[in-house]
C-alpha cells in the first residue's frame, strides 16, 4: 500500500531512456577496460534475468557468458529452464553447471554442519563458491563479472562521504568529479600503523537525502551517512571500524596517525653533479639528506636568474680554434698580432637563497657548511647567497619559478621518513616555524601545500590547512595588498592520534551526492573536508562479488517493470524473489513483506523519514518498519576486514609492503 502515488521513485519513467543509459554504461566501461565479455551468475531469477538481458543488448549474446549454478538442495528444474529461456531469447551464450560436488567437498573438508542455526554460514558458502566459478570463467578471456544487485539490497550496506569531502591522492587533492579508478591514495596498514600508496579500484556515487552524522574537532571535520565506517583507535592501540552512528555514542573518538613512512629502499643515497667554476670541471657527490635540506630552503626562499656577462677578451675564438692558428718564424700566433681587445660573452646561470644575514644568521651558516663542504662555489651579499652553475640551476628549476608555482616533486616523496625529515627542516627553516608543541609552513602554492601534506603525514604527523585571505597593510607611505596563502600546522609533540570531542558532533539534514572509493585491501584511506585531514573508512566489505551492477541504482519494483518492458517472461517477473542459498528461502519472507512495501519502507528509511511517520503514511505496523530499519542500520558483519591482534614488539612482517611500483 503506498500513499502519495508518483512519490516514490519506482517508475521508470521512459524506459527505454532506462535501458539506454544502462547499455551505454555498460558498453563504455567494457571499452574502457578492454573487456572482451561480460559474465552473469543467471538463477532464472528477476535481477539477473534482467543484468543478463542488459549485457546481451550491451555488447551482444555471443559476449555475454550466462552462467546457471545449481546444486542439489535448492536446485529447481524450472528456474533453470527460465534462465535458459532468457539466454535464447537474447542470444546469451549459457552454460550449467551443477556445482553440488564442489559445495559437497567444501561443506566436508570445512566441517560444516547444516543445522537451522547454522543455515546462513551453509547459504553463504555456496554463494562465494559461485562467485569463485564466475571469476574463473571471466579471467580465462578478459571478461567482467556482473553484479545482479538491485538497489534494494545493496543499500543495507553502503556507507559514503559528503560532497565536500577530499580524498588525498599522489598527484593532490581530488573529489568525487576528480578521483577515478588507478588513482595512488594513501590507506593505512591496520596492523603495521604504516600507510601504503594503493590504487583506488571503483568508485560509488548515489543520490541521498537524510541524516549525516558531522564529527568536529580543532583539526578534524568529517560529515558522513550513519552507517558510514568510522576508523578508530582503542586506549590499547588496536585500530577497529565503528560505525559513525556507534562513533556517536563515545564520549570521544581516538582517531588513528600512521607510523613513520618505511619509503623505497632501493632509491639511491647521493645525487651526481657535474660543476664547472672558475674554469674547473669536476664531479662531486651530494648526499640526499643535504640537497634534500637545500631543497627545503630553496623552495621557501629560493630563485633563479639567468643573464649574461661580458668581459674583454684578445679573440672570441675557441680555445681549438686558437691553438690551430699559423705561428711565423718566431713561434707567434700571425693572426693575433694586430688583434685589439674586444668583449667576450658568457651565458650565466644563477641559483639565489634568500636568507639575510642581518635576520637569520644561523640558517645562513647551515647553507654555507654545506657548500664548502663539497667545495661547491659561491658568493654572498647582505641578502642572498648566489651560487653560479648551470648544473646546480637546472637541477633546482625542477621546484618551479615562482612563490605560486613551488612543489616538491614525487620522487622525492618516495624517500624513508628519517630522509624526508631533512626536506621538513629545510622548508621550516624557510617559510616555517614551530615551537615545543605545533610548527606551522607558509605557501602561496597549493601544489606546495599538497605537498607539504603528504609529507607531513609520511613523518607520522595529520597536518591541518587554513586559507587565510589577502590583507592589506601600509609600509613607508605605500599600500602593500597579500595574495592568498595556505597555512599549515601540525603538532610536534608527539601525539599519536586525533581526537573527536563528541560534544560537538551534530547530526544534520542533508540533501545531495554521497560517495565512497573501494580501496582493498585496507579499505581506509586520507581524507580531507575543509582543511582538516584524517583517515577514515570507506566502502562496504562483504558479500558484492563482482566488477559491475548496471542496475544497482534500481529498486526491486522499479527492476519489475524493466523486465516487462524488455520482455522477459511473465513467470520470471511473477515469482517471489529467492537468492536459492538453502531449501524453501523466499527472501519476501525473512523480511516480512512484499517488495512494494519493502522498497516504499526503504525510499523513506533513505530520507530518515522518523518509522512512526512511515508506519502511518503507509499503514504498515510499526513493528514491521522497525524490523526492517534495524536490518538497514545493522550489516557490519558484511562490511567488517579481518581483525588483527596488534602486538606490542616488532615482526619481520612488520616491513612488508604490497607490491605496488613506487
Amino acid at each position: 500500500m503506498r500513499s502519495k502515488a508518483g512519490s516514490d521513485p519506482f517508475s521508470l519513467g521512459d524506459p527505454d531512456e532506462t535501458v539506454d543509459r544502462i547499455v551505454r554504461f555498460l558498453r563504455t566501461h567494457s571499452e574502457r577496460i578492454g573487456a572482451r565479455h561480460l559474465v552473469v551468475g543467471m538463477s532464472g531469477g528477476l535481477d539477473s534475468s534482467v543484468t543478463a538481458a542488459l549485457c546481451a543488448k550491451a555488447l551482444g549474446g555471443r559476449r555475454t557468458l550466462g552462467l546457471c549454478l545449481p546444486e542439489a538442495e535448492t536446485r529447481s528444474l524450472r528456474s533453470i529452464q527460465d534462465a535458459g529461456e532468457v539466454a535464447g531469447k537474447f542470444g546469451i551464450s549459457f552454460k550449467t553447471l551443477d556445482v553440488t560436488s564442489l559445495v559437497q567437498t567444501a561443506s566436508n573438508l570445512l566441517h560444516s554442519p547444516r543445522k537451522k542455526d547454522s543455515v546462513v554460514p551453509y547459504g553463504n558458502l555456496k554463494a562465494r563458491l559461485r562467485a569463485v566459478i564466475l571469476y574463473y570463467f571471466a579471467n580465462t578471456d578478459e571478461g567482467l563479472v556482473v553484479g545482479t544487485g538491485d538497489k534494494s539490497e545493496i543499500m543495507l550496506g553502503y556507507f559514503c562521504y559528503d560532497e565536500k569531502t577530499r580524498v588525498v591522492t599522489r598527484d593532490g587533492l581530488k573529489g568525487r568529479s576528480e578521483l577515478k579508478p588507478g588513482d595512488l591514495v594513501f590507506s593505512l596498514d591496520l596492523k603495521t600503523h604504516v600507510i601504503v600508496e594503493i590504487p583506488v579500484q571503483k568508485l560509488y556515487e548515489f543520490d541521498y537525502s537524510g541524516e549525516m552524522y558531522h564529527f568536529q574537532s580543532q583539526n578534524g571535520d568529517l560529515l558522513v551517512t550513519p552507517n558510514h565506517k568510522m576508523l578508530t583507535e582503542r586506549p590499547n592501540g588496536r585500530i577497529v571500524f565503528r560505525t559513525a552512528q556507534e562513533s556517536s555514542r563515545q564520549r570521544r573518538i581516538l582517531m588513528p596517525l600512521p607510523h613513520e613512512w618505511n619509503g623505497d629502499p632501493s632509491l639511491p643515497l647521493t645525487i651526481p653533479f657535474d660543476v664547472n667554476q672558475k674554469h674547473t670541471k669536476r664531479t662531486i657527490s651530494v648526499s640526499i639528506p643535504d640537497i634534500f635540506y637545500m631543497a627545503g630552503l630553496f623552495i621557501g626562499d629560493g630563485s633563479l636568474s639567468q643573464g649574461s656577462i661580458s668581459i674583454p677578451v684578445k679573440s672570441q675564438m675557441t680555445w681549438d680554434e686558437y691553438v690551430a692558428l699559423p705561428r711565423d718564424v718566431r713561434g707567434q700566433f700571425v693572426s693575433l698580432v694586430q688583434l685589439s681587445p674586444r668583449a667576450k660573452t658568457y651565458n650565466t646561470y644563477e641559483t639565489n637563497f634568500a636568507l639575510p644575514s642581518y635576520a637569520r644568521p644561523e640558517i645562513r651558516t647551515k647553507l654555507v657548511r654545506i657548500l664548502e663542504k663539497y667545495a661547491i662555489g659561491y658568493s654572498q651579499s647582505r641578502h642572498l647567497i648566489r651560487i653560479s652553475s648551470r648544473t646546480i640551476h637546472d637541477f633546482f628549476a625542477q621546484f618551479g619559478v615562482g612563490a605560486r608555482n613551488k612543489h616538491i616533486p614525487t620522487w622525492m616523496l618516495q624517500y624513508d621518513s628519517r630522509t624526508l625529515r631533512s626536506l621538513m627542516t629545510g622548508l621550516k627553516d624557510s617559510d616555517g616555524r614551530h615551537d615545543d608543541s605545533e610548527g606551522a609552513f607558509y605557501t602561496t602554492s597549493e601544489e606546495l601545500k599538497n605537498g607539504v601534506v603528504q609529507l607531513l603525514v609520511k613523518l607520522g604527523v595529520i597536518p591541518s590547512v587554513k586559507l587565510r585571505p589577502p590583507r592589506v597593510s601600509r609600509l613607508k607611505g605605500k599600500t602593500i595588498r597579500s595574495t592568498w596563502s595556505y597555512e599549515i600546522y601540525y603538532s610536534v609533540g608527539g601525539a599519536r592520534n586525533k581526537c573527536f570531542d563528541n560534544s560537538r558532533t551534530e547530526i544534520i539534514q542533508y540533501h545531495g551526492k554521497v560517495w565512497c572509493p573501494s580501496v582493498p585491501p585496507f579499505e581506509n584511506l586520507l581524507v580531507e573536508r575543509n582543511g582538516k585531514y584524517a583517515f577514515c573508512g570507506n566502502t562496504k566489505f562483504g558479500d558484492g562479488a563482482c566488477d559491475i551492477q548496471p542496475i544497482a541504482d534500481l529498486y526491486k519494483s522499479s527492476v519489475r517493470d524493466l523486465a516487462f518492458h524488455l520482455g522477459l517472461p511473465r513467470r520470471i517477473f511473477s515469482k517471489p524473489s529467492s537468492p536459492e542459498l538453502w531449501p524453501g528461502q523466499i527472501a519476501e519472507d525473512e523480511l516480512g513483506l512484499p517488495y512494494d512495501k519493502l522498497d516504499s519502507i526503504l525510499w523513506r528509511l533513505e530520507r530518515w523519514m522518523p518509522p512512526k511517520e512511515i508506519s502511518e503514511e503507509l499503514g504498515i505496523p510499526m513493528r514491521a518498519v522497525a524490523r526492517v530499519r534495524g536490518r538497514w542500520l545493522r550489516s557490519e558483519h558484511k562490511r567488517r576486514p579481518p581483525l588483527a591482534i596488534k602486538l606490542g614488539f616488532r615482526t619481520a612482517g612488520q616491513d612488508l609492503r604490497l607490491p605496488y611500483s613506487l
